[in-house]
């Protein structure tokens, strides 16, 4: 089977305080210090710097700056948090009067471009996801964290729809597990709960009738399938990472991250009968498997368990 996300770090640079701009320049080289983009290359290293404005209440004004011209200078990615709640949003814009939504304080201080990833954006309204399009930014879908905080639910369905990238997450203590088989139990969930409702016309103009379900008079938002919410898991994290022609499934000349399952493991957490086979062990391991199931690891070609 593959991996359930793709096996690159992606190390923290947590900038904050006084002389941000003298340490974001010290956490920068490991990056690129000739300017090379060393994202989705061949040699791209195992771990990479991330430049992380915690998010913007927390963030200074010239700290952004500072962080959007480090990330310019070196290539490095940028992540941090984007309209995840009401009161976040709100906040934001008492903090920021002059800008017109969240995504445009980002935008302000070049921390959006096609490097950067939002977690959440549970609320982002159709201006800040059409800023996250035209600059090719990605979306981190969290829907365990959302749950758990009551943060909201993503429409995963309507901003894959309108072109976006979009990886899983878990935000780590935010949800209540570090797994991504969780991350992808969770997205299921909260798509379908996405699709419970009728939605208006004027919001599915960026989409096909056909990507709709429902009559022509209660268009719906079609529920993630299992086998969609895997690749967000894989694929879909491996673009919103920046590397999506290196890593994310097992095509030729991509490298090799992979775990190799087995689903008849002694005193596993379930069974296979009589007639079942690839796929039914594998949407088996999906909503069922834990570690018992995980007899290797590679990562990069490399066994590394």
């Amino acid at each position: 089977a593959a991996p359930p996300t793709p096996q690159r770090r992606v190390s923290e640079a947590n900038l904050g305080g006084g002389g941000v701009k003298r340490r974001a320049e010290e956490a920068a080289p490991a990056a690129s210090l000739d300017g090379v983009d060393l994202l989705d290359r061949h040699d791209t290293p195992l771990v990479m710097p991330v430049v992380t404005p915690r998010f913007v209440p927390t963030c200074s004004p010239d700290m952004m700056r500072a962080l959007g011209a480090l990330a310019r200078r070196y290539r490095v990615p940028v992540q941090s948090h984007l309209s995840e709640s009401p009161g976040e949003i709100a906040w934001v814009a008492d903090l920021h009067p002059d800008c017109e939504v969240y995504a445009d304080v980002y935008l302000k201080y070049g921390l959006l471009h096609d490097r950067s990833y939002m977690a959440h954006c549970c609320h982002a309204n159709s201006r800040e996801r059409e800023i996250l399009r035209s600059t090719g930014s990605g979306i981190v879908h969290c829907a365990s964290s959302n749950f758990a905080l009551g943060s909201g639910v993503l429409n995963v369905r309507r901003v894959l729809c309108e072109g976006l990238k979009v990886g899983l997450g878990t935000d780590v203590a935010g949800g209540y597990s570090p797994s991504m088989l969780d991350a992808i139990r969770q997205t299921i969930i909260a798509s379908r709960s996405s699709s419970f409702g009728v939605i208006d016309h004027h919001e599915s103009d960026d989409c096909p009738r056909e990507a709709l379900a429902g009559s022509r008079s209660a268009l719906r938002w079609p529920a993630l399938t299992y086998r969609e919410a895997f690749h967000l898991a894989t694929q879909g994290g491996a673009e919103v990472l920046g590397m999506g022609s290196q890593i994310g499934n097992f095509l030729p000349g991509k490298r090799f991250d992979a775990l190799v399952i087995d689903p008849m493991v002694d005193k596993g957490p379930f069974d296979m009968f009589d007639g079942e086979g690839v796929s039914e062990a594998f949407q088996k391991y999906l909503f069922l498997g834990d570690d018992r199931n995980v007899s290797m690891v590679f990562v990069d070609g490399k066994q590394v368990m």
